[in-house]
């Protein structure tokens, strides 16, 4: 209430000019008749203080203007958090109390822990949605990328057999070639290879579907081991841009108790990667040996070689050695070696050394 106003109290003349309201007026009357009786002191408030365990520095000062309500300000600070209430005791006489109050960090972060925790469990789940949503993103994009890989790969695996059977069928119409019993024999020779390679190449779809190996169907016969890589070898595909020698060391023959396309698909796997991480000259020799009722095959190479890093995850799912990611691939091919070879009860262990090539090696129980 904004009205001037004389009174007269003991000889004593205010004037007030910024009372909120008129009940105001009088109850700093009394404030002002209280302080004549019974003048406040510092330190019975500090004495009062005290009892409570509450240490502050109280101030009693004079003002320029009339103070008629209590004023609280804070320095929000987590170190050091600080409060000051201005009180008036004796509005009339411009009279108030300040009190500088520090409150103890401690009593702070008991009065916040609810909100503390509560703020850091929610800052974690945040965290732990970011992180989790950023992986879902990672692997979405390498999923996408390993279905375009298993789709691109699979058409150029498809096109050989089929670009093969194409031009034997073009041939069967040709009935001046037809007449050639040589001509006649070799188109169907290359017919029942295609249809292999592409029968093979199914099976290969099928096995990696599997998740245990006891679920890979097995038709074990007895054939010669020689004869099988001759056979293999001379159904490699060899790029024209690269110098390609394979060799069978041994010169005696043996035979194998196993699964002829399976072990089929192990070798040609075996040759394709040494031929794939190779330079343009290209080396390979292939070993075998029976001892002891166990038939040991392995392929030497002259290629890139593996870092020690990589051997211990070259035959997971998926994983490509990153020096040789412009290398086209899914990073299937051991996996699905290592399957086939489990699946005879064998074992398959790699050698090798960066820039000095590798040597993979087959063991298979013959009991």
């Amino acid at each position: 209430m904004n009205k001037i106003k004389d009174l007269d109290y003991t000889d004593c003349t205010f004037k007030v000019d910024n009372a909120p309201k008129e009940s105001d007026i009088w109850d700093a009357m009394r404030d002002f008749e209280l302080e004549v009786y019974s003048p406040f002191t510092a330190e019975g408030l500090d004495s009062v203080l005290q009892r409570e365990d509450i240490t502050a520095h109280i101030t009693v000062a004079t003002l320029d203007t009339m103070l008629w309500q209590n004023k609280l300000e804070q320095q929000k600070s987590f170190t050091s958090p600080h409060i000051r209430i201005t009180s008036p005791f004796s509005t009339l006489e411009k009279k108030v109390v300040i009190i500088d109050y520090d409150i103890p960090v401690s009593n702070v972060i008991k009065i916040m822990m609810d909100t503390l925790i509560l703020s850091t469990i929610i800052s974690l789940l945040l965290i732990l949605c970011l992180i989790w949503q950023i992986s879902t993103i990672f692997k979405q994009n390498r999923l996408d990328k390993m279905r375009n890989d298993f789709v691109s790969t699979m058409i150029h695996e498809l096109k050989r057999p089929i670009a093969t059977l194409k031009m034997c069928v073009s041939g069967l119409n040709n009935q001046r070639m037809l007449e050639n019993s040589e001509t006649r024999n070799e188109i169907l020779s290359d017919s029942r290879d295609a249809l292999d390679s592409l029968s093979a190449y199914f099976t290969k779809l099928r096995d990696i579907t599997f998740n245990k190996v006891e679920q890979i169907p097995l038709n074990a016969t007895r054939f010669s081991l020689r004869d099988m890589l001759e056979d293999v070898i001379a159904k490699t595909h060899l790029p024209s841009y690269k110098s390609v020698d394979i060799k069978i060391i041994p010169d005696d023959d043996v035979t194998i108790k196993a699964d002829f396309i399976h072990l089929s698909n192990i070798m040609s796997n075996l040759i394709e990667n040494s031929i794939k991480y190779s330079s343009d000259n290209v080396e390979i020799d292939i070993d075998y040996r029976i001892a002891d009722n166990i038939a040991t095959i392995s392929v030497t190479d002259n290629g890139f070689g593996i870092s020690a890093k990589d051997i211990s995850r070259i035959f997971d799912k998926y994983y490509r050695v990153t020096s040789h990611n412009d290398v086209p691939g899914m990073g299937l091919g051991l996996t699905y070696i290592k399957m086939l070879v489990e699946a005879h009860n064998g074992t398959i262990n790699v050698s090798s050394k960066p820039g000095q090539g590798s040597t993979f090696t087959i063991t298979i129980p013959q009991a």
